[in-house]
């Protein structure tokens, strides 16, 4: 879904000028190009299932707490390679994409403390309830203090 709906945005775009994109980022979006419209409209299907199974799942909850990123930052040098790349990136994306495919807003809240870390907590709250979460999102970082701040 994500390359049909990027393909369909740049399609022009990148007719006339393919090397403006990252090399890295260009070719992905043209595969795009090559989805098919019955698993395309499938996909779709399978979201809307997914987000009502989220709604009925989460309950009375108003958010779901996770840490943004499963990983410390990898270093330049280890995502030369275009594989390595792509497997970093996918894990990088791994805790917030369910929030991006399923339409929930979502806040991070850096997660520093005394050893300042480079790392970060997740509030994601419920579609279409986003000043509920920015307030939710206030009351865990007060509840933690030093430990996100």
């Amino acid at each position: 879904m994500i390359a049909a709906e990027a393909y369909a945005l740049h399609a022009g775009r990148l007719a006339a000028g393919a090397a403006g994109y990252d090399p890295r980022v260009g070719p992905r979006i043209l595969l795009g190009a090559q989805a098919s419209a019955h698993r395309y409209a499938a996909a779709r299907l399978r979201l809307r299932e997914l987000r009502a199974q989220f709604d009925r799942e989460l309950d009375d909850a108003e958010a779901v707490l996770t840490p943004t990123v499963p990983m410390l930052p990898p270093r330049l040098a280890d995502l030369d390679d275009d594989a390595a790349y792509l497997r970093e990136n996918a894990r990088a994306f791994s805790l917030t994409e369910f929030a991006n495919r399923l339409d929930l807003p979502s806040i991070s809240l850096p997660g520093a403390g005394g050893a300042r870390l480079p790392a970060g907590l997740l509030v994601t709250g419920r579609r279409l309830r986003d000043r509920a979460l920015l307030h939710g999102a206030l009351a865990v970082q007060a509840a933690l203090g030093d430990a996100v701040s």
